[in-house]
């Protein structure tokens, strides 16, 4: 029993399949070795990206605070008080203006001292100052001795009370820009959240950012964790976490930041599952839906291959019905038209089968014809014969054999030794007919006569030695006609000491081996000379094709005419 193979739809699911599968791995293998470092390097570039931005907008901070407080220096009513010995009311009013023009979200609070070291005015300050915290901040701005730098610095307790949340402050000595007296002082507190803003904006998650103080001290966030301090006194394994610190060397500051190794790959690692659990649900849908499609796609080769089956079937009147998608729909229509012609050619070939029938037929009745002639010359043969008429009953007899190999069963190849005995006869009755034209000499080689060639070969050459190597002449023409063997091939030389072939004439004879039988017909029209050779020409090239050679020579006294042949045993 014939094992039954697999439908092509399968097969295609299964290939189709194999390779979606292995696609999936592929990306799978290549996400975690190739693509995960490129990504893992990525996301470190990002954090270096945001450290630098996260410096930038530090700078931009404390310098947006000491812009403030510059301008706030170098006004009229500020630089005004310095040279005063007592500030009026005026004055006071209109450095208070300045200050609460100079306040915003970043700057919650603004105090000046004049340089005598009283209160003048301040922003915000309405419950009075924290005599203590101010004595502090005083303090501090008077050890630094450098000429108009700000000092930060992060307290707890509010210019108005002591004691709570701590807070951010900038202080700085407010010089004459002209004249060299005693310094006053500015006190700016600042707001934490413009902090928040530039960590927020900045830091890649799981990333920890501190401000430190000019001790190092962390002075944000307000809650420092243990976790934080641990990393700042490095008591941590180095592998575990990547740490970066930068400094403002206009506050004296540092920004110190650290994350784990851990969360810089967490978003990696998400990436990496996202792509796996993306491709594990691609590769569940191609298993569903690659079959779905191939079936959808492969249905019209189902069709035609049934149909094709019918047909096989001898079911001749199987169609491919309606329309089918794309190439599929060609190959319908190939089909239709093949299975017409197919049966077109069956109805022609019966009726060919009834014609070569009724041809068949005809060729048994007309084979009676032939047999009623050669019974009728055979009468005449005897009755000329008893009459005394010798060269009547020859040329009787002679005609009777030429008509018997001529007819030959129809077949259009005879045996050597019957193509010779038919020129033989031909040459006989033409030699009567001619009394004493010519004389003939016939003689053969070959042991084996057997060998078969095309019939009436050498009766056409012979002719036309008569028609025209003989023309014009009364008596004394001799034709040999030679038979030899050599090897694999019968030599066949026809000569005569006739008037001599023209050379243009042989050179067409000649010229005439290399050509098809078609060309070699067209040489030689009926209505032309040379018909009777250009036939004999172009049945050799087509029973020989190019294993053939018949070549005409003037000899001087005469004409040769050779035609070389292989040896052939298998057309009888």
């Amino acid at each position: 029993m014939r094992k039954r193979s697999l439908s092509i739809s399968t097969k295609l699911s299964l290939v189709f399949a194999t390779l979606i599968i292995l696609l999936y791995t592929l990306t799978a293998v290549g996400i975690h070795f190739i693509i995960k470092p490129h990504l893992t390097e990525l996301t470190m570039e990002s954090i270096e990206n945001k450290q630098r931005q996260r410096m930038e907008n530090f700078e931009n901070f404390f310098s947006r605070v000491e812009f403030s407080a510059s301008s706030i220096i170098a006004s009229s009513a500020i630089q005004e008080s310095l040279s005063r010995e007592e500030v009026s009311l005026i004055l006071k009013h209109s450095i208070g203006n300045l200050l609460r023009n100079n306040c915003s979200s970043l700057v919650e609070k603004i105090l000046y001292f004049n340089n005598d070291g009283s209160y003048v005015a301040s922003f915000s300050a309405t419950y009075g100052v924290n005599g203590e915290l101010l004595n502090w901040l005083q303090n501090l701005a008077a050890q630094d001795n450098s000429y108009a730098l700000p000092v930060w610095v992060v307290l707890e307790g509010d210019l108005e009370r002591s004691g709570g949340e701590p807070h951010l402050y900038m202080i700085q000595k407010v010089r004459h820009l002209d004249i060299d007296v005693e310094p006053g002082l500015l006190i700016m507190k600042v707001n934490f959240s413009g902090l928040d803003k530039v960590v927020g904006d900045t830091a890649h998650p799981g990333e920890r950012v501190l401000l430190l103080d000019r001790a190092n001290n962390p002075v944000y966030p307000v809650e420092v964790a243990q976790k934080d301090r641990d990393v700042l006194q490095k008591e941590f394994d180095p592998k575990d976490y990547i740490t970066d610190k930068q400094k403002n060397f206009r506050s004296g500051w540092s920004v110190f930041s650290y994350v784990s190794w851990d969360d810089i790959m967490k978003d990696v690692n998400n990436l990496n599952l996202s792509v796996l659990m993306v491709s594990c649900v691609m590769m569940l849908l191609s298993a569903i839906l690659v079959p779905l499609i191939i079936r959808h796609y492969v249905r019209p080769v189902g069709v035609i291959v049934s149909v094709m089956q019918r047909f096989s079937q001898e079911d001749l009147g199987a169609r491919i019905e309606g329309p089918l998608p794309d190439e599929f729909g060609r190959i319908g229509d190939t089909f239709n038209h093949m299975a017409d012609h197919i049966i077109e050619l069956l109805e022609h070939e019966k009726s060919s089968r009834e014609a070569l029938a009724i041809s068949e037929l005809n060729s048994l009745t007309y084979q009676i014809n032939p047999h009623f002639i050669y019974n009728t010359l055979d009468n005449i043969y005897m009755l000329a014969r008893m009459s005394g008429g010798e060269k009547m009953a020859q040329i009787i007899d002679a005609l009777s054999k030429l008509l018997r190999i001529s007819l030959s069963k129809g077949s259009s190849f005879v045996k050597l030794k019957d193509e010779l005995e038919h020129v033989r006869n031909y040459l006989l009755i033409q030699k009567i007919r001619y009394d004493r034209l010519f004389d003939f000499e016939i003689s053969c080689g070959v042991l084996n006569t057997e060998i078969i060639v095309p019939k009436l070969i050498l009766q056409p050459l012979a002719e036309n030695v008569i028609n025209h190597g003989f023309a014009g002449r009364k008596s004394g023409g001799l034709i040999q006609i030679r038979v030899l063997e050599e090897g694999e091939n019968i030599e066949i030389e026809i000569e005569d000491n006739g008037c001599g072939i023209e050379e243009a004439v042989a050179a067409k004879f000649n010229a005439s081996n290399s050509l098809s039988p078609q060309e070699i017909q067209s040489l030689f029209p009926h209505s032309r000379g040379g018909y009777g050779i250009g036939n004999v020409i172009a049945r050799l090239s087509l029973y020989y094709q190019k294993e053939y050679s018949l070549s005409f020579e003037n000899t001087g006294s005469g004409t040769k005419c050779t035609v070389k042949v292989p040896k052939k045993y298998d057309n009888l």
